[in-house]
């Protein structure tokens, strides 16, 4: 099987735009040559992928059945290009966190300067007396964290949801 990059990406963009005119636009490619892909893609795949429907297309059973693999399939390939790049490239790497608001404001910012800084990682933190605001030598914050949030440190947050 010769299934191609390009087919995938043409057979998705029809499929979320509705026609191949609109794909075309999204792909910044001419309209023959989404057509093109989209029935070689078909061919390849030996069954039908969209039907005419009004001035647009709409998938077919086949197309629908297709259509959450081909969207893995690229997704996987970016995954594995960020990958790529980030072992090619540490300093640039990309942690995603998720935390409660108040561990999000007052202990993640710390945690992450320390992690961007340069130096020996042991196991001294958390202190086991919390009351202490000295950090123990080789440690990589201080407790009770002297972040305040608002503070220009080069991080950023956002809530993953809004209040209704």
């Amino acid at each position: 099987m010769a299934v191609t990059l390009t087919q995938i990406r043409a057979f998705l963009a029809v499929r979320s735009t509705g026609s191949v005119h609109a794909a075309a636009g999204q792909l910044l490619v001419s309209q023959p040559s989404v057509s093109a892909a989209v029935a070689s893609l078909a061919r390849e795949l030996g069954t039908v992928l969209f039907e005419r429907h009004g001035r647009g297309v709409r998938l077919t059973e086949s197309g629908e059945a297709f259509a959450p693999y081909a969207a893995e399939v690229l997704g996987l390939l970016e995954q594995g290009r960020n990958a790529a790049q980030e072992a090619a490239n540490p300093e640039n790497s990309k942690v995603r966190l998720v935390a409660v608001n108040t561990a999000g404001e007052y202990l993640a910012p710390p945690l992450i300067q320390a992690y961007r800084r340069p130096a020996t990682r042991d196991a001294t933190w958390p202190p086991k007396d919390r009351t202490s605001s000295s950090k123990p030598p080789g440690s990589l914050v201080s407790w009770p964290p002297r972040w305040k949030p608002g503070r220009r440190s080069g991080l950023s947050s956002r809530p993953l949801t809004s209040r209704m």
